[in-house]
């Protein structure tokens, strides 16, 4: 039996009833490519910490919702607090594409991107889509 071939980008649309969907940028079909690009191993990837101010967000409208959504909604308080535990124990790290321009954006995690410019985090671990180790 032939197995069918399931797309990243139907993976990310079929999660409709997911609260949080709101947080999360809209689907770009050239970084699900990069994605996939870089599972497959088409594409390289590296992983290294870089400053907070030199990460930009891949969709500035879904980056105002996330921290509306923090500051406004008392349901996601508790996850604010487990977001700002875990950013000052663990530091997670960022999926990022190297745009055009040259700078790092982040599309991954809108809201603990939010925190970590509250906290005042001036480092943070990213991997770099598309980039080789040097």
């Amino acid at each position: 039996m032939k197995k069918k071939r399931v797309k990243i980008k139907d993976i990310i649309d079929r999660d409709d009833e997911n609260p949080f969907k709101r947080f999360l940028p809209p689907v770009d079909d050239h970084l699900i490519q990069m994605i996939a690009d870089v599972e497959k191993g088409k594409l390289p990837r590296r992983t290294t910490t870089v400053r907070l101010v030199d990460v930009d967000v891949h969709h500035s409208p879904t980056l105002a919702t996330a921290r509306a959504g923090l500051v406004e909604e008392p349901s996601l308080h508790g996850i604010h607090a487990e977001l700002v535990k875990d950013m000052l124990a663990k530091r997670p790290t960022w999926i990022v594409y190297r745009a055009e321009n040259g700078r790092l954006v982040m599309f991954d995690d809108y809201l603990a991107y939010v925190v970590a410019q509250e906290i005042g985090l001036e480092w943070v671990n990213v991997q770099i889509l598309g980039e080789a180790r040097p």
